[in-house]
């Protein structure tokens, strides 16, 4: 005997998407989506797989569910991009090496990462640093100053939001 396909029907989808969050890779829903037939929860890559549009920006993108194994057919569904917080990314701030002259300025190297896509410094982000001088980190070696930072704080316009305080190594 031959089983015939299921068509997939927008009455399978459990619950709208809503919201999700942005990703530098481009924002996926496999954990939002939830799709039933006859009681039963049918599972993404072996019942369905999903083909994305519009999910490298903020604002609307679109889903289609496409029926595979035993299942037949495409849907599709519409969610919303929303702007990731920044604190989510890694930050790497390279240490820096303590000079004893005064008024040295200290450069920093960072790398700031959502997931493996690099972010991009002025676009994705701007780095805010307090002063780091001779005398703050004389201070923080006594113990009555305190420990130095960078501020990594999301660009307006970008599709990040808020900002992370990184500590800085010094050696």
């Amino acid at each position: 005997f031959k089983i015939t396909p299921i068509p997939l029907t927008e009455d399978m989808l459990y619950k709208r998407i809503g919201d999700v969050v942005y990703s530098k890779a481009g924002a996926t829903v496999e954990d939002k989506l939830m799709m039933y037939c006859k009681g039963r929860v049918m599972m993404y890559g072996k019942d369905f797989t999903l083909k994305y549009s519009g999910n490298k920006d903020l604002g609307k993108a679109k889903v289609t569910i496409i029926g595979k194994g035993n299942f037949t057919g495409k849907i599709q569904t519409e969610f919303n991009i929303i702007p990731q917080d920044i604190s989510n990314t890694s930050v790497t701030v390279k240490p820096i090496a303590y000079k004893a002259k005064e008024g040295y300025k200290y450069k920093f190297s960072i790398t700031v990462k959502d997931g493996k896509k690099k972010l991009t410094k002025n676009k994705d982000y701007e780095v805010i640093t307090t002063e780091i001088t001779k005398e703050n980190l004389d201070a923080w070696y006594a113990g009555t100053g305190k420990a130095p930072t960078i501020t990594i704080r999301a660009k307006e316009k970008s599709c990040y939001v808020y900002e992370k305080n990184v500590p800085v190594s010094v050696y």
